[in-house]
């Protein structure tokens, strides 16, 4: 058995491993990426645009999930759930082409995703 100090030693010790995230997802989320449509801190705006293009998002490309979250101060539109950077810059490009005017704001951001059973 460990005694207290050698617990909290290897809590402070970084654990190595070779296994992905993406073996394991955890209550149904995993690390991945998403795109950025929108990040903005302005308190009298920032809200209502981020949902404006959300919905802009969605109507063009149902097949993505929006998210539009507070992290304070900035209101942020994510979009989709991508396994792979490849898969999010394909997807970040076509929403460039369908929206050029978000077009300075597009990145592909890393985040948890959700994961939805049977994929």
């Amino acid at each position: 058995t460990l005694t207290i100090p050698d617990a909290l030693l290897l809590r402070l010790q970084p654990v190595e491993s070779h296994e992905s995230e993406t073996v394991r997802p955890v209550n149904g989320k995993m690390g991945g990426y998403r795109i950025q449509v929108f990040s903005d801190n302005n308190a009298r705006t920032a809200k209502g645009e981020a949902r404006t293009r959300a919905r802009n998002v969605s109507a063009r490309f149902p097949q993505y999930p929006t998210y539009v979250v507070y992290n304070s101060p900035f209101w942020r539109l994510r979009v989709g759930n991508f396994r792979t950077q490849e898969e999010a810059n394909e997807a970040a490009q076509e929403l460039k082409e369908a929206f050029p005017s978000y077009m300075r704001e597009i990145r592909v951001v890393r985040d948890r995703i959700v994961v939805s059973s049977g994929e």
